[in-house]
């Protein structure tokens, strides 16, 4: 059947990212609780106003800091409770609607700029610690921006039409303001992987159109620092390792490996059904991380057939290797549960035995991501800035295989891409 632009776009919801503000970055998983303060802002434009305040008020706070399906139960989920997000103000998590001076257009540094006077008129201030992220819900009625949600890289702002309210869509801009970019695939022939070629995302994790339903990958979660140093090892010879699932709760052990190849590194991962994550990945997954960008690592895909419902392992690796650098992985054993990987660096064989002490080199290292938390320099978002977006051509490939940067207004960049959802149905409050 055939769709209108507008449908199609909110179905992709091709989410354009602006790299910003600067944050601070995350507490080490070792650490315990990181806490984060967010400030909820509703906005009315001069001629555009939220529709049933009262009732938008409730479902803005369910979708940010409720009990069920919200921003805050996801990254509770994929921290085992090591983070969570407070409203600035604990007896009004969500602020307003406030009114801005400004007509209903997609001029979002304008309106990141006019929020922020308004919240400084209430006595919030970002840049005195009052909070570290604002989300601002506007409505959409006339914005028409052509996308579903808008999260800065690296920085702490993200803007939501009211129909882009679900935990799939927060996920995913919340996860830019992190530092994370949209993760593709690398499809690589013959098991080598120095022969490789992007193809489209990765479909593991919410920032590669996996939705909610997908965990965070290893690599995104070691540059949050959200893996400790039980549960991460930094290789530096031959071993063989037993993985548990990425993302089951609780439990000690190895659950990603950080292997050495050549320039770049390689993240191992098992993944298997936790909860109401992963059912439909299942196996070993691999992910090349180029100049220490975790945050971005694409997947290592050495199959033909894509992973799916019925078939979550398809493109689970089985065997990879890089010649020139010498490096070669075999998974000997993997599911119910646990995976066994063995590791060969330097042309050295893997010892039989696993070896999951994580003394040998684990830890953060300089080859973690040395800003984890998201916190490229850059220009705030403010008056002036126009956010631009090849909405039409995203949303109709799912994805642009590329991530082209522009110039914008005041030396700030506007990462082009689509948020790579599923399916968002438009709604109103």
């Amino acid at each position: 059947m055939q769709m209108s632009t507008r449908t199609r776009l909110a179905g992709a919801v091709a989410a354009a990212a602006v790299v910003t503000g600067v944050l601070p970055g995350a507490a080490h998983a070792d650490e315990g609780t990181e806490t984060r303060e967010m400030a909820v802002v509703m906005v009315n434009f001069s001629d555009s106003k939220i529709e049933k305040p009262e009732e938008t008020r409730k479902r803005v706070q369910e979708r940010y800091f409720g009990q069920s399906e919200s921003i805050n139960t996801f990254y509770d989920d994929m921290t085992n409770g090591r983070f969570q997000f407070t409203p600035a103000q604990a007896d009004q998590p969500v602020i307003g609607p406030v009114d801005i001076p400004m007509a209903a257009r997609c001029e979002t540094g304008r309106m990141n700029t006019l929020v922020q006077e308004e919240l400084r008129k209430q006595g919030l201030d970002r840049e005195k610690g009052d909070y570290r992220h604002l989300s601002m819900v506007f409505p959409d009625d006339k914005t028409k921006c052509g996308w579903g949600g808008l999260g800065s890289v690296g920085g702490p702002y993200s803007w939501i039409p009211t129909f882009g309210l679900d935990q799939t869509t927060l996920s995913h801009e919340i996860g830019h303001n992190f530092g994370f970019g949209h993760q593709m695939r690398l499809r690589c022939q013959d098991g080598d992987l120095a022969n490789c070629e992007e193809d489209g995302t990765s479909g593991k994790t919410p920032m590669g159109g996996g939705g909610v339903k997908h965990g965070l990958t290893a690599p995104e979660m070691i540059h949050m620092k959200w893996l400790n140093s039980q549960e991460k090892k930094r290789l530096t010879k031959s071993g063989t390792y037993e993985l548990r699932s990425l993302h089951e709760r609780g439990g000690t052990g190895l659950r990603a490996l950080d292997v050495p190849m050549g320039e770049n590194r390689l993240v191992v991962e098992y993944r298997h059904q936790a909860g109401k994550l992963d059912a439909e990945v299942e196996g070993v997954h691999a992910y090349l991380v180029k100049d220490g960008a975790y945050q971005s690592a694409p997947l290592v895909d050495l199959t033909e057939e894509a992973a799916s419902a019925e078939a979550p392992a398809a493109d689970a690796i089985k065997s990879a290797s890089d010649k020139a650098g010498q490096v070669r992985i075999d998974v000997t054993e993997s599911g119910e549960g646990s995976a066994t990987v063995e590791v060969s660096l330097n042309g050295e064989p893997a010892p039989a035995e696993a070896a999951n002490s994580v003394s040998d080199g684990s830890g953060t290292g300089s080859g973690d991501s040395s800003d984890s938390g998201g916190s490229p320099k850059g220009d705030e978002a403010g008056d002036g800035i126009t956010v631009q977006s090849d909405g039409k051509a995203l949303a109709e490939s799912g994805g642009d295989s590329t991530t082209p940067y522009v110039a914008a207004g005041g030396g700030a960049l506007v990462l082009l891409g689509a948020a790579l959802y599923a399916k968002l149905r438009r709604r109103r409050a």
